[in-house]
């Protein structure tokens, strides 16, 4: 009996000890490995920034910030403790001596352009482990912080590489723990990121000013380490793959070991491009504010139209270059009586943020287009807040047509004249284009197209027979381009086998009533020299 009782005390003393001293080493061990996973979900949460941000999609991400013990027999655990996932608030991100090298960019990239953005903490909460680090993201960069202020860089990101910068700021408020793990979900709202060509201004280098708690020196030997050109400025076409002159806290009283703890000043070297690709992301179900549209540019290049009619592009951009869909675009032509444009106008941008409008010229004088856009969905074109881009345009001079009557609409004697046109009684569908070739050559029309200026509103293609019954085009698209024809020749008058009517089938009604709307066609016509001549008429009833 007295033995059992010593063995049971034995056994109550060991329990003791391994609570007292097993238990905590243990659970210690628990924690180590937990602080280990958090730290890797953090590296997961900035490429998550850094997908959405490319993308344009949503990412979801978890962050394990609570931590359970394993249950031990006969043994106490303390109960389950949560970490705290905070952003730390709002920070500014600047531009100095910026300058786009496309002219349009350059309206909005040209000087100094400031952006905020913010970070994300996450603070642990353990029982034993009390060593462990803090765990931050900022500017895309993943690093530790020691209770001494030790900093390990777990990711470098990608802010600078090579003659690539890469800004994704971070929109919204999070403040919160979990028993097990904070499900955030991160949404673009500047993206996916477009590349933009800039380089330095008149007024010195290009510089990136961001908000940091790193020190210059971290920043130098561990994030950009591989971009910091020690040897100093080379010049253009003999750099050394390394475009980063200096890092710099702005408050100069810091040494290069102390942490900036404010504004820090990232300076490249003079006389080279560099790719900026710029993108906000923020946090699903926080406060993030949404991004106005900056300036419009031209999409292509776009010096010269088709008197048959040419499409022209715009696209409108945020302040990250991105293309902002479902806004008004404005156009206006001046000389007015130069061109028509067909289709809209103002014109939605589209899931790319663009609008394009078509352009028929109605001879082949030089004009201007101007498309602008207003926050204020303001029609006029000099109210103060809406920015604008112009298109100085010419006529191709390899398609002029020839001078004389055929330079005006609808041409008279020694052309192909309209004579007039027809609804045919009942028809609520179709018109009938009456022409004749007043000349002496026989004219073959090669290419047609057609703008819809007045009418249904719902037409948008016609389908075109000529006067034996052939085929001339099929689903001809309104304000398209010139479109090749055939069955379609214009005899002199009393010539044999001429076939000079046309029949427009297209539902051109307007409100259930017979056609009494405008048509501008246009005819690319070639006789049997070679030569080729534009002709555009206007077909009304």
């Amino acid at each position: 009996m007295l033995g059992a009782i010593l063995v049971f005390g034995l056994v109550v003393s060991l329990l003791s000890v391994v609570q007292l001293s097993g238990v905590p080493a243990l659970n210690e061990q628990v924690e180590f490995e937990h602080n280990a996973r958090v730290q890797d979900d953090m590296r997961a949460f900035g490429i998550a920034v850094d997908d959405a941000a490319a993308t344009g999609r949503d990412r979801p991400v978890d962050i394990e910030t609570g931590v359970r013990y394993p249950p031990r027999l006969f043994l106490l655990n303390p109960g389950p403790t949560a970490g705290t996932l905070t952003t730390t608030g709002d920070a500014g991100v600047s531009f100095g001596n910026l300058r786009a090298l496309d002219a349009d960019t350059a309206q909005y990239l040209n000087g100094s352009v400031n952006y905020t953005t913010t970070g994300l903490v996450y603070q642990p909460a353990y029982n034993e482990y009390t060593v462990a680090p803090e765990t931050r993201y900022e500017n895309g960069v993943i690093y530790n912080v020691d209770d001494d202020g030790g900093v390990s860089v777990i990711d470098s990101g990608a802010l600078v590489t090579g003659r690539r910068i890469t800004l994704v700021t971070l929109d919204g408020d999070v403040a919160t723990s979990a028993g097990d793990a904070v499900s955030l979900t991160l949404v673009p709202v500047s993206g996916p990121s477009s590349a933009v060509s800039v380089t330095n201004n008149a007024s010195g280098p290009l510089m990136l000013t961001v908000e940091t708690n790193l020190s210059a020196e971290t920043w130098r030997t561990q994030i950009l380490d591989d971009e910091y050109d020690t040897d100093g400025p080379d010049g253009a076409g003999t750099n050394d793959g390394r475009y980063v002159l200096d890092v710099r806290c702005v408050n100069t009283s810091k040494t290069d070991s102390e942490p900036c703890d404010g504004p820090m000043t990232i300076e490249f070297e003079e006389g080279f491009n560099y790719d900026l690709r710029m993108a906000k992301v923020a946090f699903a179900g926080s406060d993030s504010t949404e991004e106005e549209p900056a300036y419009l540019t031209k999409v292509g290049t776009v010096n010269t139209v088709q008197p048959g009619g040419s499409d022209i592009t715009v696209e409108l951009r945020d302040g990250y270059n991105n293309p902002v869909a479902g806004e008004e675009v404005n156009f206006l032509i001046t000389p007015a009586s130069l061109v028509t444009i067909s289709g809209d106008n103002p014109v939605t941008t589209d899931a790319n943020g663009r609008a394009t409008v078509g352009l028929n010229p109605l001879n082949n004088t030089s004009f201007t287009l101007v498309a602008w856009y207003d926050a204020n969905n303001n029609s006029v074109r000099d109210d103060g807040d809406a920015f604008t881009v112009e298109f100085p345009l010419d006529v191709a001079d390899n398609v002029q047509p020839p001078t004389g009557d055929l330079v005006n609409i609808n041409p008279r004697d020694g052309s192909i004249v309209l004579n007039g046109t027809e609804v045919p009684n009942g028809q609520t569908s179709e018109i009938k284009v009456t022409f004749s070739n007043t000349g002496s050559d026989t004219w073959e029309v090669k290419k047609m197209r057609a703008s819809f200026v007045l009418g249904s509103e719902d037409l948008s293609s016609i389908d075109i027979t000529n006067e034996a019954g052939q085929t001339v085009v099929t689903g001809l698209e309104l304000g398209g381009s010139l479109t090749p024809v055939s069955n379609l020749t214009f005899a002199p008058n009393g010539s044999t086998g001429d076939s000079n009517q046309l029949t427009f089938d297209g539902q051109i009604t307007k409100n259930g009533s017979p056609f009494d709307g405008l048509l501008i066609v246009t005819f690319e016509i070639q006789n049997q020299a070679g030569e080729i001549r534009y002709l555009t008429y206007f077909v009304a009833t």
